[in-house]
């Protein structure tokens, strides 16, 4: 999470930055292909949302939480508008994709329509 000040320091005109989870993309949470592998190496998983959220709120300013249909929090850090874009599932089935054959969310979780 350093690196998202360190980001910012480095290039001061930046007018804003946006954060996003990316999901692994794999069904039994094994490293199944070089996506995954890249992921867990570099990426936010949905796993760090916590972490995140407990950085960025000790670093920075929150200046705006939004929890309707997003988890939505913003900070401000340095003058920079950080915002970070969590999906719920609790709002219902978003984002079906057909993986391995099967219906899932971009959760990786089964659904049955």
């Amino acid at each position: 999470m350093t690196e998202i000040k360190k980001y910012i320091d480095t290039y001061p005109n930046i007018k804003t930055v946006n954060l996003k989870t990316l999901n692994l993309n794999t069904l039994n949470g094994e490293i199944d292909n070089p996506y995954s592998k890249w992921i867990i190496d570099n990426a936010l998983t949905k796993d760090d949302a916590k972490d995140v959220i407990d950085f960025m709120s000790k670093h920075a300013n929150v200046i705006h939480q939004d929890n309707k249909f997003f988890d939505r929090i913003e900070w401000m850090y340095k003058g920079v508008p950080i915002t970070f874009y969590i999906k719920k599932l609790s709002y219902g089935i978003s984002n079906v994709v057909c993986y391995g054959g099967k219906l899932v969310d971009y959760h990786l979780n089964k659904l049955d329509i």
